[in-house]
């Protein structure tokens, strides 16, 4: 269910000799078989890609060229994924849901929905939700009114 959990961190103490890029926001990136580190200059980092909550308020980071250790602040976001199990006719249902989402099929191959923002909720044909933007691991509640704001249209769409 959850595919991605995005954190809010912040390095410790002064930053080292970090290897800042020269694009504009200047950052390092450092990855890891768990998630990836994104440190900006300001000392502010993102840690992106964890698959499961990261129990630690501290990350150690030690390799050839630098170390450091970053404290997790907050969750930035979650993205969740749910299978419908059935393909959907993506047409007929942005007929019925009309103003409550965006269907073009040109620039995106999904349906979004408008309906619950901030979050972000993206419908595919294949019948796969994609649920960007939950900000809190207490979010079951949340995503089945949304699985089940979206299965009744859709059975509405059938008939």
């Amino acid at each position: 269910m959850i595919a991605n959990i995005n954190y809010k961190g912040k390095v410790f103490g002064s930053i080292p000799n970090f290897p800042f890029s020269c694009k504009k926001p200047q950052q390092y990136v450092y990855k890891c078989n768990r998630f990836s580190i994104l440190v900006f200059k300001n000392g502010t980092c993102r840690i992106m890609g964890c698959k499961q909550k990261l129990f630690e308020n501290i990350i150690e980071i030690e390799n050839d060229d630098l170390s450091f250790r970053v404290q997790i602040l907050q969750i930035q976001s979650l993205t969740i994924i749910l299978d419908l199990k059935q393909n959907v006719h993506l047409y007929k249902l942005a007929n019925i849901l009309k103003h409550e989402c965006v269907f073009e099929p040109e620039l995106f191959p999904a349906l979004r929905c408008n309906i619950f923002n901030p979050i972000c909720v993206n419908i595919f044909s294949s019948g796969k939700i994609v649920i960007l933007g939950i900000r809190t691991l207490e979010f079951k509640e949340t995503v089945n009114n949304i699985f089940e704001y979206i299965l009744k249209h859709i059975n509405d769409s059938l008939q």
